[in-house]
């Protein structure tokens, strides 16, 4: 399966999920409607206005279909498009007629007099939470945890309305870094960070989809830290292979010479331990050295070993 059908996966879910949530408080209710008609409404003027909201999943277009009846009285149509694209999908679309489509749009803060209405009504700390909710539930994509890269999004269609929702996101809890970045004429504001996600999940109130992320996330986490720790280890012991045959190199050099007769015992037995060890780091060497009797250090090794190099360099201009 391809990374754009996994997210699509993985973001089905998380919407599904959210759409289940029960929203008591009729405000809230409020508030995650006008965040959902905000980014897929579309109203039509004139004799016969309109409000049609659009989504790919049923569960969202069942929430939108039930939150408008319930708070407004009104009795929505139920319509199903086909996408003219490759994949050709399904599209659901929520359709109130009549000119109460007006009231309704004014009330849920999303158009007044024919105009837009500012965002920033809706984005205090009592409305935001079911306002984000609602903003997700209509264009926010997730990428599944196991992913090459963690990734949460809104796509928004106004570069001022993107900025004010990401800074109230930030304000809100103190622990969202929400920024925002321009794509193709849209704005995304978006997370990166994978606990900040987790926790984005579960403040919006998909709980399930939180620990179906955070189990997935700490296993990939887990098998990326190995890989890690192998690589390292692969390429620590192709330094001591290399360091090692240096070394050998340099005590060749000076073997049946004054200087090697010259050496100390401690310099006399890391020399036979690197010898019989040509992999070993000079931290194995000075293990070693201690349990025969010669208490070493790396650092001790190390000075050894400069020493040798020293007096072989010599030798070869010699």
């Amino acid at each position: 399966m391809e990374d754009s059908e996994k997210t699509l996966t993985f973001t089905k879910k998380v919407k599904n999920e959210l759409a289940g949530v029960k929203t008591e408080s009729h405000k809230a209710q409020k508030a995650l409607l006008s965040g959902f008609v905000r980014l897929s409404g579309d109203i039509a003027i004139g004799s016969r206005p309109s409000l049609s909201c659009h989504t790919e999943l049923s569960s969202v277009a069942k929430l939108a279909f039930n939150l408008l009846k319930s708070i407004y009285g009104v009795q929505p149509n139920f319509i199903f498009e086909r996408k003219m694209r490759f994949d050709k999908s399904m599209v659901f679309v929520v359709r109130v007629d009549g000119k109460e489509v007006y009231d309704i749009a004014a009330d849920l803060k999303v158009q007044k007099n024919l105009r837009p209405s500012k965002i920033r009504a809706m984005v205090n700390r009592e409305n935001l939470r079911y306002f984000a909710r609602g903003l997700f539930l209509s264009s926010g994509s997730i990428n599944p945890p196991e992913s090459k890269s963690y990734f949460l999004e809104i796509t928004m269609d106004s570069q001022e309305d993107a900025l004010i929702v990401a800074k109230a996101l930030q304000e809100s809890e103190g622990r969202f870094s929400f920024k925002v970045s321009s794509i193709r004429s849209k704005y995304l504001v978006y997370l990166k960070k994978g606990s900040e996600i987790a926790e984005f999940l579960a403040w919006l109130g998909a709980s399930e989809s939180t620990l179906d992320y955070e189990n997935k996330r700490v296993e990939k986490d887990f098998f990326n830290n190995e890989n890690r720790l192998e690589i390292a280890y692969a390429a620590n012991y192709n330094k001591s292979l290399k360091t090692g045959a240096g070394n050998v190199e340099d005590i060749e050099a000076i073997k049946g010479t004054s200087d090697f007769d010259h050496l100390s015992p401690k310099e006399v037995a890391a020399v036979r331990c690197r010898l019989q060890n040509k992999d070993f780091s000079y931290v194995e060497i000075a293990q070693a050295l201690t349990k025969a009797g010669f208490p070493l250090t790396k650092s001790s090794v190390a000075r050894i070993f400069a020493k040798i190099r020293s007096l072989a360099q010599k030798q070869r201009q010699g």
